[in-house]
């Protein structure tokens, strides 16, 4: 789902190169609704605008098991809030509008295998987030036992 036509382009004849990536499907904002999308069957979408990626990658995050995809966010922006939001709609991977094309089939490849993908700028906020969680959780202490645990020596 791609809102820049020329980019779209581009970024197919790129793909296109690569003997491992198989495009199944492209459309700009106007042209397939997301049930036609989710019908084409693959495991990537590019998308380059998280307005667009919101329910798609939303999806993707709920759908979880096979025939799931995962979205990767490209051309964006450094910005935290819309990384974060990206995040938690289900987005695999982020990448920003100074991206080289090596780094987009890397972030391809890389999401396919299950992995996150992101610019260190935007992971530390990551971090960061997490480690804020973690402080506001309770600690979980194990309920205490019904048995009583011994140990025996002789000499």
């Amino acid at each position: 789902m791609m809102e820049n036509r020329l980019l779209r382009e581009a970024l197919i004849r790129l793909l296109r190169k690569r003997s491992d990536l198989v495009i199944v499907g492209q459309d700009g904002p106007a042209d397939a609704t997301a049930c036609q999308v989710l019908d084409a069957q693959f495991d990537v979408l590019l998308i380059d605008s998280f307005q667009t990626a919101w329910s798609a990658a939303k999806i993707a995050h709920e759908t979880g098991g096979q025939g799931a995809f995962k979205a990767v966010l490209i051309g964006m922006e450094p910005d935290e809030e819309l990384f974060m939001a990206a995040v938690r709609s289900g987005v695999m991977g982020y990448l920003l509008k100074d991206a080289s094309a090596a780094e987009l089939v890397a972030a391809v490849r890389a999401v396919y295998r299950g992995e996150a993908v992101c610019p260190p700028q935007l992971c530390s906020r990551l971090f960061r987030f997490v480690a804020h969680i973690i402080e506001e959780t309770p600690v979980k202490r194990d309920p205490p036992q019904d048995r009583i645990s011994l140990y025996v020596s002789s000499n």
